[in-house]
């Protein structure tokens, strides 16, 4: 079994494969969300029932390595006490130091009006090697949550709203408990000061780690704004 990344080289080789009619199977990238189905059916693999929050807890704590997820997701499984679910709490217990301070954890710190805590782990994102335009998508992935919580019926049953705003019943959840302290003018604010940031991080800009923060700073006062 051969696997290409898709580089220039070694492309000759896979064209000669190809000629040969040898089956190709194209892998694309997964997306976020990727990741975290595939963590998910992993643990349904396993028999190991899990809270909702573990998947993105796993992909944090291991990387986007499938071979390296899927073998965390067998270690911790195996390793840790089978008794009742596994949460976020043990996944990062297991995982302890390797847990990886990424944009989304930047994005829960802000959304719950921690401009503190998210500073510090923008700070740290970014000496981890987090770029500035993955930073404001993951901000923007978790505002456009907010808009759409804020437009699902509360008369609904839960997972039917969630459907009905084209959200999973978990992550509805979550938006509504964030969307206490945001009014829909701290929301169009922050979101002014996104498109802000992340056409200066885009290159409009000589600091781009500058203006990361300075967003972060923007995005905590439109909150407290009210």
């Amino acid at each position: 079994m051969l696997l290409h990344r898709n580089a220039n080289s070694g492309r000759g080789q896979l064209n000669a494969l190809k000629k040969g009619k040898a089956t190709v199977t194209d892998c694309k990238t997964p997306t976020r969300k990727g990741y975290t189905d595939f963590v998910a059916a992993e643990f349904v693999s396993l028999h190991r029932p899990i809270t909702p929050d573990v998947p993105e807890a796993m992909v944090a704590a291991a990387g986007r390595d499938l071979r390296a997820l899927a073998a965390a997701c067998g270690q911790l499984s195996a390793d840790y006490p089978a008794k009742g679910r596994l949460d976020r709490q043990a996944v990062e217990s297991f995982f302890a130091g390797r847990v990886e301070v990424d944009a989304f954890a930047i994005a829960d710190a802000i959304l719950a009006g921690d401009t503190g805590k998210a500073l510090v782990a923008t700070r740290q994102a970014i000496a981890g090697g987090a770029t500035g335009p993955a930073i404001t998508a993951a901000l923007a992935f978790n505002f456009r949550n907010l808009i759409k919580a804020s437009s699902a019926p509360r008369a609904m049953p839960l997972e039917q709203a969630a459907a009905e705003v084209g959200l999973r019943d978990w992550q509805l959840r979550k938006a509504r408990q964030q969307l206490t302290g945001w009014s829909p003018d701290a929301v169009a604010r922050a979101l002014r000061a996104l498109a802000e940031a992340d056409a200066d991080v885009k290159g409009a800009a000589v600091d781009a780690e500058y203006a990361i923060e300075l967003m972060i700073i923007k995005l905590g006062r439109a909150r407290r704004a009210g």
